[in-house]
């Protein structure tokens, strides 16, 4: 029966764009995310993080910006 399986399926490999921004760009672009998504400021979603306020959240679909934003604070934290 093994030899009637069917061949896996493979889908192309996708690779995004990378979009370079400066120090500033970056902090802008957290912070209307943040407030987009969380309805703050980037710098209340960081002081919340850093408080412990999201550490024992239970990931699910209502709250994944959460974990999108917590990988977008370098953004916000960049010197220019």
């Amino acid at each position: 029966m093994a030899g009637n399986a069917p061949e896996p399926v493979h889908e192309p490999f996708f690779e995004p764009e990378v979009v370079w921004v400066c120090p500033e760009e970056g902090r802008r672009m957290f912070d209307e995310v943040a407030r987009e998504w969380a309805g703050m400021s980037g710098d209340e979603f960081i002081r919340r993080y850093e408080a412990g306020e999201y550490a024992d959240m239970v990931e699910s679909e209502d709250n994944r910006y959460v974990v999108e934003l917590v990988l977008m604070i370098p953004f916000a934290r960049q010197k220019g």
